[in-house]
């Protein structure tokens, strides 16, 4: 399931660049075609040779950006609990 980049606050900025159209951040497990990307985003995942190689890649840098902005995101929000 994706998940609106803006969800994630003051780290977003770090998943903005895998983020569609509609601020969506892909999964594992989505496809592709879920999503509303820009006209070359679009042609280069749809691509008959190489599209899916690029979707893989795509969603593998995805998952571990997304990962590394969860666990910044963690460390804020344990810093600002130990300041209150």
């Amino acid at each position: 399931m994706a998940f609106h980049v803006y969800d994630l606050g003051p780290v977003s900025a770090r998943l903005q660049r895998y983020a569609d159209m509609d601020g969506l951040v892909p999964e594992a497990g989505n496809r592709w075609s879920e999503f509303h990307w820009t006209h070359r985003e679009w042609r280069m995942f749809a691509d008959r040779e190489n599209g899916q190689i690029y979707w893989e890649r795509f969603l593998s840098e995805t998952v571990v950006a997304t990962t590394e902005a969860l666990e910044v995101l963690e460390r804020l929000h344990d810093a600002n609990s130990v300041k209150n």
